[in-house]
């Protein structure tokens, strides 16, 4: 179906969400609500770690903990092809090869609109910005 609305319209650039993130530069935050973990490997991470430091060192580690993520692929969305091949192509930073391999796509990231509203702002010719949100 096709909806017809009169009145002016505005040219609309379609973009994947790599695309975004290679644009824009950004990171998806470890602790973000939009970043899938793997706890199990946390865990026996944080154990063999906490079992392996000095009494000194505990409270260090456990302030520090979750900073370095794993190179896992969480997201089901992908595959280990599809983002070597976005290495190999020098297409997609690592950065951003990383961002989808733990991206929740059943989650808004609102860090991300927030970024990418920000980066329009502050790159793009004066206009309006319109955000539609669930």
């Amino acid at each position: 179906p096709v909806l017809g609305a009169s009145g002016r319209t505005f040219p609309v650039q379609h973009l994947f969400l790599e695309d975004v993130y290679e644009a824009t530069g950004y990171v998806l935050d470890a602790e973000s609500s939009a970043s899938l973990r793997d706890y199990q490997s946390l865990r026996d991470g944080q154990k063999k770690l906490e079992n392996s430091a000095g009494s000194k060192n505990k409270a260090l580690l456990k302030s520090n903990w979750g900073d370095q993520t794993s190179d896992v692929i969480l997201n089901p969305n992908v595959d280990a092809a599809s983002l070597a091949a976005m290495l190999d192509n020098d297409q997609y930073s690592p950065s951003t090869v990383r961002n989808m391999s733990r991206v929740n796509e059943e989650r808004i990231d609102m860090d991300l609109v927030e970024h990418v509203v920000l980066h329009i702002h502050n790159t793009q010719d004066p206009g309006a910005i319109l955000v539609f949100v669930p």
